[in-house]
Order: structure tokens, then C-alpha cells, then sequence
């Protein structure tokens, strides 16, 4: 069976999975609901499945093992499921394994396993607060959400408090969401058939692309990527139009501003001016999970978290060191928009303003995307000469943006800083020469 095929039974099993569950009652739910996901996982993954299901029990003995505190182990746990992805990418979809006599996890296998580390981790985490429904969750009930099928080969991603709460609550089917969701779709769906046929993606690792112009090279990449972000709009909304028949699209109490179930704002994402909004935009459960479980886990400055968030995202999507690049440069993106707003504030109309931040955010993002397209080492080479062809400007501009802001904040402060001791010296002199 092909990837293709494989995809196009799942998405199939996500409908019927969540039609059953909607109209099940609701003691009968959790039985459906795992004789499903069992169903799904065996005959998708056959004997790869092996591989999700070592993480699996061995974070649950983690868990429950009692040597250490329910926090401890937790972040045990955590940790461990992203050693384990790291073991499963270098070892369990490799060759060796076929050499050993054994099954190599091929690209179907490591799409559950991206979104099991998700499951897993984040269950790590939630069982270590008391009085938690992870930490007083059965084991059936903790394999049965980490092999849930609703979402578990695409996403979205949903904790295991919405996972539980979805098995029993009757949410009322909005026909008009699902109308709008599968509008968006088809919409997609015609821009990504466009952008395949007239700008071809692999003609940017031509060499008749290194000779056109800057200007028309960026314009280029911004038309013909737009294709690969509409596969994932596709499949996400596809993916969402079955959690809203699920009962698994619901707003989260703790978290009043995410909607589990939702994976993508096509407006936030494709309409906004700066970097770091349309990156909180996509992927969103994802982004959801990072802001969650490591940026608010992680001390320290702002800066400092919104690098480590980059570098496990980065991780997570896997091992290619054009993910990192990728990484990087929607990081330096990120922490050089506020200043460059400072810099440009009152020079233009706020509409051209707006204009030309679409056009730079959007050039950055999709220059920087090249790395994380063209994973290929064959494809990858061109991307470099690419980057060395143009002076790698979206990952140097910023760096030098962020310098030369740092030391013009230096200067001021070293300017006003001196500046103001020099008068208060002189005032505290005067007071002093009053009092005598």
C-alpha cells in the first residue's frame, strides 16, 4: 500500500470514527472509541506498530514506578519521549533494521510517532499534578488516548482532559462551521493545483533559477511554496471537520484563548505582517503544546525560552539540519520585528507600512522555508548555493539588525547613564551646600 492510500484510509476512518462516536451513546463511547483506534493503529502500521508501543508502556512504568515524586517522573518521562523520537529516527527508520531482520518505520509510522511524542509527553506532564484526570487515569484509559485516532496520524493534537472530556459531552453539530471548513478546502485545494502547475516547485533548484534576479527569485519562492502550506491546510481542515463531528472540538477552561480542534487559522496565518504571528497560527495545536509544556516550563528570559521553544520545535520535526536553519530563522525574524517597528515608527503611512511588513515577513519566512523544503542532500547543495548566492541576507540582515540595535542601546545607555550621574553628583552637592 502507498503513503497516498494510507492517508486516504485515515482520513476516511477519522469521519466514520467520529459519526459513530456522535451518535453513540455515551457509556458505549470509550468501547467504540478504542475498538477503533486499535483497528486503525494494527492495520495501518501492522508491524511498525511495535515501535509507538515501547514508548507507550515504557513511559506508563516511568510513571509508575514510585522511586521518585509524581513531578520527578514526570519530567522523566518527558524527557524520555524525546530520547525515544531520536532512537526511532537514527535507528527504527534506518536500514539497520532490515539488515537485522526487522521492520524499518517508514513515513507513515514516524507521522503517528511525531504526534504520539506529543500525546505521551504531554500526559508525562498532566499526571504530575494532583487531583489531574491524566493522574487518575487507568492504564487502559492512558493507551486508549495515546492511541486515539482522531487526529493521531495529522493532528491536531488534544491533552487528555479534552481527549476524556470529548467521550462524554454532546456538543451541538455546527453545520455552519463544517460548511465553512470544507469551502476553505476546496479553496486550498485549487491553490495548491495552481501553484504546482505553473510555478513549479523544483525549478528553484535549477540553475536557470540562480540566474534570475533577487527580486524575482523571492517572488518566485513566495508563489510556488505556497503549495506545500496548502497540502497541511488541506489535510488539517479535513482533519478538523471530523473533530467538530467527534464531539472533540471544544474551548479549553484553563486555556480560555485555544480551541482544541483547530490546527489552522488561514486568515492569521496567510494575512498577517509580522513572523511570529503567522508561526503561532500554524500548526496550532502544535504551537499550543509548545507554549504549554516548554516555554512556560523553561526560566528564564523571553529571548532565551523563544530559542529553546525553536530548538525543540525544530527536534520534533526532525533531524535534518535544514529543520534547525529553518528554525533559526524564524527565531531571528521573530526578535528583529519589534525593533525594526521602532526604527521605521513615523517615517511611513501606516498602510504602506503594513504592506511592505506583509511582503518582508512573507520573503523571510519562505527564504528561510527553502531549508526545510528541500530536505533532500541532493536538493539541499542547491539550496546552499542558493544562500551563498545572495548572501545568506534573511539569516544575516537580522543578526545585523539585532547588533546594531544592541550597541546603539549601549551607547544610549552608556550616554544618558553617565549623563545622569553627572546631575545627580551636582544636585546631591547643592543639597549638601544648603544644609550648611
Amino acid at each position: 500500500m502507498t503513503d497516498n492510500f494510507l492517508y486516504g484510509v485515515i482520513i476516511v476512518a477519522y469521519f466514520f470514527g467520529a459519526g459513530l462516536l456522535r451518535i453513540s451513546p455515551r457509556d458505549k463511547r470509550f468501547a467504540h472509541c478504542i475498538t477503533i483506534s486499535v483497528l486503525l493503529y494494527g492495520l495501518t502500521l501492522q508491524f511498525e506498530a511495535i515501535y509507538g508501543l515501547n514508548l507507550i508502556f515504557s513511559v506508563w512504568l516511568i510513571l509508575k514506578s514510585q522511586i521518585f515524586s509524581p513531578k520527578i517522573s514526570g519530567y522523566i518521562s518527558f524527557l524520555w519521549t524525546f530520547i525515544y523520537l531520536g532512537i526511532f529516527r537514527v535507528y527504527f527508520q534506518s536500514e539497520r533494521m532490515l539488515e537485522l531482520g526487522l521492520f524499518q518505520a517508514g513515513a507513515v509510522c514516524n507521522a503517528f510517532q511525531l504526534i504520539l511524542t506529543l500525546r505521551v509527553s504531554s500526559f508525562s506532564i498532566d499526571a504530575s499534578i494532583p487531583n489531574s484526570p491524566a493522574s487518575n487515569a487507568s492504564f487502559v484509559q492512558y493507551f486508549s488516548y495515546c492511541i486515539f485516532f482522531m487526529g493521531a496520524f495529522t493532528g491536531p493534537w488534544v491533552p487528555y482532559r479534552v481527549y476524556q472530556n470529548s467521550l462524554t459531552v454532546n456538543i451541538p453539530l455546527d453545520k455552519k462551521l463544517i460548511r465553512e471548513k470544507f469551502i476553505f478546502c476546496l479553496g486550498v485545494l485549487a491553490v495548491a493545483q495552481f501553484c504546482m502547475k505553473f510555478f513549479p516547485k523544483r525549478f528553484i533548484v535549477s540553475d536557470e533559477f540562480l540566474d534570475m534576479g533577487f527580486v524575482r527569485q523571492i517572488l518566485y519562492i513566495l508563489i510556488s511554496t505556497t503549495w506545500f502550506r496548502c497540502k497541511f491546510y488541506a489535510g488539517w481542515l479535513l482533519a478538523e471537520i471530523a473533530f467538530v463531528f467527534g464531539n472533540v472540538r471544544q474551548k479549553d477552561k484553563k486555556y480560555p484563548q485555544i480551541t482544541w480542534g483547530e490546527n489552522v487559522d488561514l486568515q492569521g496565518t496567510e494575512l498577517q505582517t509580522t513572523i511570529s504571528n503567522p508561526t503561532r497560527r500554524w500548526n496550532l495545536s502544535v504551537n499550543s503544546w509548545l507554549v504549554i509544556y516548554v516555554y512556560k516550563q523553561v526560566p528564564g528570559p523571553k529571548v532565551l525560552r523563544s530559542l529553546v521553544v525553536m530548538t525543540v520545535s525544530g527536534y520534533w520535526h526532525g533531524f535534518e539540519f535544514g529543520l534547525y536553519l529553518w528554525a533559526l530563522g524564524l527565531w531571528l525574524g521573530a526578535m528583529t520585528e519589534s525593533r525594526l517597528d521602532s526604527i521605521t515608527k513615523g517615517l511611513l503611512p501606516e498602510s504602506i507600512k503594513k504592506v511592505l511588513a506583509f511582503l518582508l515577513s512573507y520573503s523571510a519566512m519562505s527564504y528561510g522555508a527553502l531549508a526545510f523544503f528541500f530536505k533532500s542532500p541532493d536538493d539541499f547543495v542547491k539550496i546552499l548555493r542558493y544562500y551563498n548566492a545572495t548572501s545568506w541576507i534573511f539569516f544575516t540582515g537580522p543578526i545585523a539588525i539585532i547588533l546594531a540595535c544592541s550597541i546603539a542601546d549601549l551607547l544610549d545607555w552608556a550616554y544618558w547613564g553617565g549623563k545622569f550621574s553627572t546631575l545627580i553628583s551636582v544636585k546631591s552637592k547643592r543639597d549638601a551646600a544648603a544644609k550648611r
